[in-house]
């Protein structure tokens, strides 16, 4: 358990110091640590993402004197989460509105600008962009990173949560395959909704139709059945003679199209 350190003071929503986006860009642009290959760019961007900034950082702690306002954090290692913390500070001078410094005590990349310097600035920054709260939110206080269970080697189900019955509304679909079809649009998903004369022999369409008519049990045997009932001799002739020729029948083309797309 950490305790606040002399002359500080537990962080709240009430007495951070506002840190604006212009101000982390001056420092981010200004500062050698940040302007490097190391750590400019993509690497830059990740480091100050919300969902590891939020979740790691807690324990903050603040100290005014004059216009300059230090503040410290402790940041929960990314990958060992039962690891020790890392210490961060951070200098802000609120009456020049400046980040003046950041370091981090513990990290060994610290030297030359670190990932968790960057989720702490971010961090202030994010909370100064929230709306005022109507209760003081304290931040003296764990990270959700760290209390992130290690000891199970799997979850359950029920480490999810209460379970939530979901719901289906199939009227966009429906709606969209409407017009659809009134604007003859082709597609993969069109042609699951085919409805001209040759839809009926298409495994796909009849294995849906089998599904959806409800007979008493559903086996191979019954699929079968219900198969004659729908696919006609003479359009199964019709189909036979007019895809002799492969590639230059329009109808072999759509019966091949599934399994060109594979």
């Amino acid at each position: 358990m950490f305790s606040v350190d002399r002359g500080f003071i537990k962080a709240d929503s009430g007495n951070l110091p506002e840190v604006d986006m212009f101000m982390v860009f001056d420092y981010f642009n200004k500062h050698k640590d940040f302007i490097s290959a190391e750590m400019r760019g993509i690497k830059l961007l990740r480091s100050g993402r919300q969902s590891y900034g939020d979740n790691a950082i807690g324990y903050v702690q603040l100290k005014q004197q004059a216009a300059l306002c230090e503040l410290k954090a402790k940041i929960t290692p990314e990958h060992k989460i039962k690891s020790k913390n890392y210490t961060v500070l951070c200098v802000i001078n609120t009456e020049e509105k400046e980040v003046v410094n950041t370091k981090c005590q513990d990290c060994a990349a610290s030297e030359g600008g670190c990932k968790h310097e960057v989720a702490f600035l971010m961090w202030l920054h994010r909370r100064s962009e929230e709306p005022s709260p109507t209760e003081k939110i304290c931040y003296w206080k764990k990270s959700k990173l760290s209390l992130a269970p290690t000891t199970k080697k799997s979850i359950s189900p029920a480490d999810f949560g209460k379970k939530i019955t979901a719901t289906y509304d199939d009227s966009v679909l429906l709606e969209y395959i409407s017009e659809a079809k009134k604007q003859k649009v082709e597609n993969s998903l069109m042609r699951y909704h085919s409805t001209d004369k040759y839809s009926n022999l298409s495994i796909h369409n009849l294995a849906i139709a089998f599904k959806n008519s409800a007979p008493q049990g559903k086996n191979s045997k019954l699929f079968i059945k219900f198969c004659k009932t729908k696919m006609k001799a003479e359009l199964i002739l019709e189909v036979e003679r007019d895809t002799r020729k492969q590639s230059d029948s329009i109808i072999w083309q759509e019966m091949r199209k599934e399994k060109r797309e594979e």
